[in-house]
């Protein structure tokens, strides 16, 4: 993954997660500075310093929080994290199926690997991917006021 692909997807779990980005106006905080709420607990201050992408530790808790969220405030469509052997998605019955992010390649009968169409190199990798997919559409719902 580049930089800026981590950096964009860290802010919008961060964001999910309770913080809020503030402007320094004495540049102390040259990329700005990360307040959070009671949810999460010792935020740090610099997005560079966000490790969603590469602790499970981070991930787990955005996970649990997501699969907390009754989309449709009926009590029964709480989205799903799912592993399914070499692959992850995230879905909510009717309500929201992503696309399934794929850590380990498919075997031929060819005797070859070859990539799925949404493949990585990580599990964790995986996660975080299909994590940041479901964070846009759902902020993107919230928005929209579905």
């Amino acid at each position: 993954m580049e930089k800026k692909q981590i950096l964009e997807g860290n802010k919008l779990i961060a964001e999910f997660m309770g913080a809020y980005y503030c402007n320094d106006d004495r540049n102390a905080y040259p990329d700005g500075y990360w307040m959070c709420s009671d949810e999460f607990i010792e935020l740090p201050y610099n997005i560079n310093d966000f490790k969603f992408h590469s602790s499970w530790d981070w991930l787990m808790t955005v996970v649990e929080k997501i699969e907390n969220i009754d989309i449709r405030n009926n009590g029964y469509d709480f989205p799903k994290v799912k592993f399914q052997g070499d692959h992850v998605e995230i879905f909510a019955y009717a309500t929201y199926r992503g696309a399934s992010f794929y850590w380990k390649k498919w075997h031929s009968l060819t005797e070859t690997f070859n990539n799925h169409v949404h493949q990585v190199d990580t599990k964790i990798e995986a996660v975080w991917l299909a994590v940041v997919e479901f964070l846009k559409w759902y902020k993107k719902k919230l928005k929209n006021g579905n």
